[in-house]
């Protein structure tokens, strides 16, 4: 990857802090920390569809983001639908 090339982050949760993912998910490391992280399925998707969109913990993205001025943020086409199951889930339990 070029230097140049703009990096856009996925925030997601350390393993550590959510022993049970979302239904989906798999491991990935933090791009800056290197801590293993829960990537959800649309989490992967939009992955899959934009190699620039690395995994970062939401402690690295937390310091990332500290100085920017302009900050982009959206969320990943199906994750709502993801938590809805997932707190469903939770409450059942």
């Amino acid at each position: 990857m070029d230097k140049n090339d703009d990096i856009d982050i996925l925030i997601c949760a350390k393993t550590a802090g959510m022993p049970r993912p979302v239904y989906g998910s798999i491991r990935a490391d933090c791009l800056e920390c290197k801590s293993p992280v829960w990537v959800s399925a649309s989490g992967q998707k939009a992955m899959n569809g934009n190699k620039n969109l690395k995994p970062c913990c939401i402690e690295c993205a937390n310091e990332k983001m500290k100085d920017e001025k302009d900050i982009k943020a959206s969320i990943v086409p199906g994750a709502i639908d993801e938590l809805r199951r997932y707190f469903m889930k939770v409450e059942d339990n």
